[in-house]
């Protein structure tokens, strides 16, 4: 039987692992030098089947082509690479490759994330989970239950922060344990559970403060704003966020700044004033452009967008969204694409009239959610929006296809309560300008029960759009008699 040759190395400085390149989104060269690896320990390539997988990590390295300018198709051959590795349990070229600076520095296991693919970055973290140091171990949890909680699979998330929690009160990490109860937290909230939420909030309030984490203080802060704001108690929580703001000031905290700025603003958005959230967004957007932040930019732009559109300021609302899209796709961030892609489909569709061209919108923004695995509560949204404009533009069966598809969707477990709730609201109106009026009142009482309007702003936004839509039949009713009333007593006279 014939076997690979498999020589033994004491270091990777003896393997031809200079050939680790991959190019950066500028076209620069990155290259996992041996210098870099020196200190690896001995690796054993005596067995066939790791010989096998290594020479597979080197061709990956060496001689793959990118097929795109898509950051994942430029990474893709350290990605498989990482994977052989993984396979074959060489653990330090698994590592190397995970913590080797893809752009401006930022490690892969990280830039994954930022661009948007949750689902090739958690992968990769539960790989290397129990096969590196405590500290980086560490992150990478905390990475991993963030992860599985953006893709709404909140078992798993909450899988990683529960293990979290038991090891910092094993050590004892004061700090670690902060951090794991704020990740309690967030799941808390993505379920709606808002007075639990509050509760936990207050008791790790002082921890923090004891630690003199300003930078974790201010964000448990504006956790507790957003809790009480979901309650209804946007007074409180307007109080709150300027506890934050002093303190991110005060200990010169420009991220958390900027970031309480953005929950201002969307407190009063919540509110019913989205004139008042302007400021906050213009002061925000100044800051991103000091900065020369382009993510802080486009996340401003979005909010600014937003609020125009519900200031009634349509070209300004449209403005800011083709902003906002072109700094995304500048930087790559495509579930932030898809986001401003649907809520620019909404100006069209809900305040021009205009469905066509909504629907460019809607159709990529649809694409690309599953492209990059956004789950079922994007699908079920924009295929939502989708079969009204279809509905609108008279293309019955188009409409009713859309239809299918967004309740298939939303009916996923996975789909938080207020996107379910948007997307039943959405097909409630779809039912009832077709006259199935039966059908579009029972979505509606749907949606108001996962989105009650006594306990958030969304609820009664739908109320009070589905009100519109339910005596807007009156309202023309009642124009018309007035005006034959007229007409008969002109006739009269």
């Amino acid at each position: 039987m014939t076997t690979l040759p498999a020589p033994k190395y004491s270091t990777l400085e003896a393997m031809p692992l200079e050939c680790l390149i991959a190019h950066t989104l500028e076209g620069d060269l990155v290259m996992l030098r041996p210098s870099q690896l020196a200190d690896l320990p001995a690796i054993d390539l005596s067995s066939p089947w790791v010989y096998a997988h290594y020479m597979a990590i080197v061709q990956w390295l060496s001689h793959y082509e990118p097929h795109s300018q898509t950051p994942l198709a430029q990474v893709r051959g350290w990605l498989e690479a990482f994977y052989h590795a993984c396979e074959a349990e060489l653990w330090p070229i698994a590592q190397a490759i995970a913590t080797a600076p893809v752009s401006d520095g930022i490690a892969l296991y990280r830039q994954l994330g930022l661009w948007g693919h949750r689902r090739e970055q958690v992968e990769l973290c539960e790989a290397l989970l129990n096969q590196v140091g405590q500290g980086l171990q560490t992150e990478l949890r905390q990475l991993a239950g963030y992860c599985w909680q953006q893709l709404g699979v909140y078992d798993k998330a909450k899988h990683h922060y529960e293990i979290l929690l038991a090891e910092s009160r094993a050590q004892p990490n004061l700090r670690l344990e902060v951090e794991a109860r704020r990740g309690l937290v967030d799941l808390e909230m993505e379920c709606l559970r808002y007075r639990p939420v509050i509760k936990e909030l207050e008791a790790i309030l002082p921890l923090a403060q004891t630690l003199a984490a300003w930078e974790t203080t201010t964000k448990v802060l504006q956790q507790l704003a957003l809790a009480y704001g979901y309650t209804g108690r946007t007074r409180r929580s307007l109080e709150v966020l300027q506890e934050a703001l002093v303190l991110a000031q005060t200990h010169r905290l420009s991220a958390q700044e900027t970031a309480t700025l953005h929950h201002f603003a969307k407190v009063h958005e919540w509110r019913g004033e989205p004139e008042k959230a302007l400021p906050y967004l213009n002061q925000c957007l100044t800051l991103g452009q000091n900065q020369n932040n382009l993510t802080l930019q486009a996340d401003t732009l979005v909010g600014l967008c937003r609020c125009s559109f519900l200031s009634h300021n349509l070209e300004a609302a449209i403005a800011h969204g083709q902003q906002s899209l072109a700094l995304y796709r500048e930087i790559y961030r495509y579930n932030r694409e898809t986001l401003v892609l649907n809520d620019l489909g909404v100006i069209y569709a809900y305040g021009l009239s205009n469905f066509s061209e909504a629907m460019t919108y809607f159709k990529q923004a649809e694409g690309i959610a599953r492209r990059i695995g956004e789950g079922n509560g994007a699908i079920a949204i924009v295929t939502a929006h989708q079969a009204y404009c279809y509905a609108a533009l008279g293309k019955t069966n188009l409409a009713h296809q859309a239809s299918q598809i967004a309740l298939a969707a939303a009916e996923d477990e996975a789909v938080e309560g207020n996107v379910k709730a948007i997307a039943y609201a959405c097909l409630g109106k779809v039912h009832w300008e077709q006259q199935h009026h039966w059908q579009a009142l029972a979505l509606v009482y749907r949606a108001l029960r996962l989105s009650p309007p006594w306990k958030n702003i969304n609820g009664r936004l739908l109320l009070r759009k589905f009100w519109e839509t339910l005596t807007r039949p009156l309202g023309k009713w009642r124009l018309l008699t007035v005006a034959l009333l007229k007409r008969r007593q002109k006739e009269g006279g």
